[in-house]
């Protein structure tokens, strides 16, 4: 929308006794207001992340015994019962076989999420890639298999893969929003295969109130993902492996490319599992990812006429997407969504990553002082 057409509806809004917030520019990512002294402590704590290496031994018939050995400098110890968990699911990507007797640039890590060879990685590890070769140190020396590339996400750096094998160990999601600040996690991956299961970090949960905000068209469209800010190294090492709690549940996705483009040393960014679930799910059954568009820009609204209403103001509607679909027209309030009270854009935001393609979901409006129950249908 142009600037001249902006300050038209402003103002119209004027007009009609509607008052909104100024509008500010925002950035990619959003960083809560630290106090110095947290911010010193945390880069501490960024600092003394250990590293470890987990090695990996075979019997005389091959098969992968994972040895849960810890190999450091330091003594520092780390929960062994929370790798065991998932270092049977971490995978090593090559685009060739001979890739895993070196530390090759291109080589990356994967987690198998599915049984049935579902495996998920960091899109930018493989994008240059011109075959995938998939090893499985969990499963012995001869592990190793041709993959196919299912489909990606380049906003979130997500790509899923597909091996032809059955009966596969599969990671554990946990709650990402269960997480406290403080909560010790442990970053785990592999670019190696077979010399190692996988290469780990340990640290704690510096802060939950983080976000990365994907652009979009119109406003209402923007999506925002909670990353995870953590004193866990993130690195090409373990970029495309996960960060699990102590209970070795996975609770956030390692990228090396998202940690480079958002989080500043020494800390670094992990997209919480709870983001993308739904954006993994997609890719596995459509090949790509399926966003909604409710198409309409907003303002926060600040009060309209005498009354101190919340809501988002309309400000102006994509032809034949959801939002003028439902009905909804310029300079309506959208008051409630998916029967939830809103007072910002950044509400809806957060309760769109709930839904799909397909959703139905209930809104309540104000137009001319008279409130208005309309029901959208999300469509891509």
């Amino acid at each position: 929308m142009d600037k001249k057409s902006i300050a038209d509806k402003k103002s119209e809004a004027a007009k009609g006794g509607i008052k909104i917030k100024q509008s500010t520019k925002r950035s990619k990512a959003i960083f809560c207001c630290k106090l110095v002294v947290v911010a010193a402590v945390s880069a501490f704590f960024g600092t003394m992340s250990a590293a470890y290496y987990i090695r990996n031994a075979y019997d005389s018939k091959g098969t992968g015994q994972t040895i849960l050995k810890v190999i450091d400098d330091n003594n520092d110890t780390i929960r062994q019962t929370s790798i065991s968990k998932v270092s049977g699911s971490i995978v090593s990507i090559s685009d060739d076989k001979d890739g895993f007797k070196t530390r090759k640039s291109c080589n990356t890590t994967g987690v198998i999420l599915r049984e049935n060879g579902y495996i998920v990685t960091s899109y930018n590890d493989i994008v240059k890639m011109n075959k995938y070769v998939v090893k499985i140190p969990s499963l012995g020396i001869k592990s190793t298999f041709d993959a196919k590339l299912i489909g990606y996400d380049i906003l979130t750096d997500i790509a899923v893969l597909k091996i032809d094998k059955k009966n596969l160990p599969v990671i554990e999601f946990g709650n990402s929003n269960s997480l406290k600040e403080g909560d010790k996690v442990i970053s785990i991956g592999n670019c190696i295969g077979d010399d190692y299961v996988g290469f780990v970090t340990t640290g704690i949960v510096n802060s939950l109130n983080n976000y990365i905000e994907l652009p979009a068209e119109k406003d209402a469209d923007k999506m925002k993902y909670r990353v995870i800010e953590t004193s866990a190294l993130i690195n090409n090492e373990n970029s495309g492996g996960v960060l699990i709690n102590v209970n070795g549940e996975v609770v956030g996705f390692n990228s090396a490319y998202i940690g480079k483009k958002y989080s500043k040393a020494p800390l670094n960014y992990v997209i919480a599992v709870n983001e993308i679930k739904n954006i993994v799910d997609s890719i596995i059954n459509y090949g790509r990812v399926k966003r909604t568009i409710l198409g309409f820009d907003g303002v926060d609204l600040v009060s309209a006429g005498d009354s101190s209403t919340a809501g988002v103001y309309v400000q102006n509607i994509t032809a034949n997407a959801t939002a003028a679909k439902a009905g909804i027209r310029p300079t309506d309030i959208i008051i409630e969504f998916d029967n939830s009270k809103v007072t910002c854009l950044e509400d809806i935001m957060k309760l769109m990553k709930e839904h799909k393609t397909g959703d139905k979901i209930k809104c309540k409006i104000l137009r001319d002082g008279r409130k208005k129950d309309v029901e959208l249908v999300l469509q891509e």
